[in-house]
């Protein structure tokens, strides 16, 4: 419901309002190589890389299997962008230690 609410605001101030998602690549083969468990705790690690990252205001919610949805209000596209960008960087420096230390 938050999405419905902030785009009501941004129509009725005239506010910019984004909204980013990302897909996580090779998440199946995740699952299919190491188990659900490893899937899961990869999807709580990224979770958690992504929460520190916001500003006051943006949320982060999981919207799909290996789908993560960010919602930047009072942004511009191009500026919703860039931090997309950096938060998209730090997923892609965070690494999980499983069993088979890969």
């Amino acid at each position: 419901m938050r999405l419905g609410e902030e785009l009501a605001v941004a129509k009725r101030h005239r506010t910019p309002v984004s909204y980013v998602l990302y897909d996580i690549d090779h998440f199946k083969r995740v699952n299919d190589e190491h188990g659900h468990p490893v899937g899961n705790r990869m999807l709580r690690l990224i979770g958690r890389t992504i929460l520190p990252k916001l500003r006051e205001g943006e949320t982060v919610a999981r919207v799909g299997g290996e789908e993560f949805a960010l919602l930047v209000p009072h942004t511009s596209t191009k500026n919703a962008a860039m931090g997309a960008e950096r938060i998209r960087k730090a997923i892609g420096q965070t690494t999980l230690e499983t069993d088979s230390g890969g």
